[in-house]
């Protein structure tokens, strides 16, 4: 080769000139079946993608999939292998988007195990199974989204570090009344273990009533709850003398509830009835 070819080439490539751990940060940003394919490129780049900080995986459909018995797709063979050769000591964020709610356990109990910050689950099924056990003893984790189809109760989540939590479903369940009476003693539990919660996003839950434990939070966000009552909140919000100062980032959501009936705040020990639902004009 040429040395006047050998310049252009090198010119070219520019990307190859950056350090590791640039490269590392920008293929984190990249769905993971690319970046893995980026070890063909040179000797260089066979291994870089085994410590990047952020593993995402997309089950785009490519994979083979098979939807009607649900056996072992190639793309969970993917994964398991990734998972088995990523070097990584410490994973900033996990992401998942698929339709394999046992894989997306499988990757919540990868992530505990590894000390990961952030977790995005995406799934196109009724909920998970054993996410409660998966999320255990995660100290690590200050970030927890997860959307599905219906994932009204985590049991009591002991997350002491998370600050970030959004539960989204895209549909209600259809047995809706036996739900209630499950959630409505235990979601007040299901925060209890998260001291440092400053933001909960709630989307089409069925609960009736509930109280919501979190002295940290500056955002509560709430999507349709048609069949909530009764709202008791928990958090340190100042006080102006005899008023209270709610934030509106709260007070927004509450239209979204069009069935509430009451609303209270626990400000510093003392409880501070609000008002019906009726009074507030939003």
């Amino acid at each position: 080769m040429s040395n006047l070819k050998r310049k252009k080439m090198e010119e070219d490539d520019r990307i190859s000139l950056l350090p590791d751990c640039l490269l590392r940060q920008i293929l984190s940003n990249i769905n993971i079946k690319q970046v893995v394919q980026t070890c063909v490129l040179s000797k260089r780049w066979k291994t870089l993608w085994t410590h990047i900080p952020a593993l995402n995986f997309l089950d785009d459909g490519s994979y083979g999939r098979v939807h009607s018995n649900h056996k072992p797709t190639c793309f969970k063979h993917f994964v398991i292998r990734v998972l088995s050769e990523h070097r990584g000591e410490h994973i900033q964020k996990l992401s998942y988007v698929g339709h394999d709610d046992l894989l997306a356990e499988s990757l919540i109990c990868h992530a505990r195990r590894h000390n990961v910050g952030e977790i995005y689950i995406h799934t196109y099924v009724n909920g998970f199974r054993n996410t409660k056990h998966c999320l255990s003893g995660c100290s690590s984790l200050t970030v927890l989204k997860i959307s599905c189809g219906v994932a009204d109760y985590l049991g009591a989540l002991a997350l002491p570090s998370l600050k970030v939590l959004e539960i989204v479903n895209r549909h209600w369940p259809e047995d809706q009344n036996v739900k209630k009476n499950n959630l409505d003693a235990k979601f007040e539990d299901m925060f209890s273990g998260c001291p440092n919660l400053e933001s909960l996003v709630l989307s089409h839950h069925i609960f009736r009533s509930a109280t919501i434990c979190a002295p940290k939070l500056y955002n509560f966000e709430l999507w349709p709850l048609p069949n909530l009552k009764h709202l008791k909140l928990k958090t340190k919000i100042p006080t102006k003398g005899t008023a209270l100062d709610i934030p509106i980032s709260i007070l927004a959501y509450l239209q979204n509830c069009p069935n509430l009936e009451t609303l209270a705040v626990l400000n510093e020990d003392e409880e501070i009835p609000l008002s019906k639902r009726k009074d507030w004009r939003f």
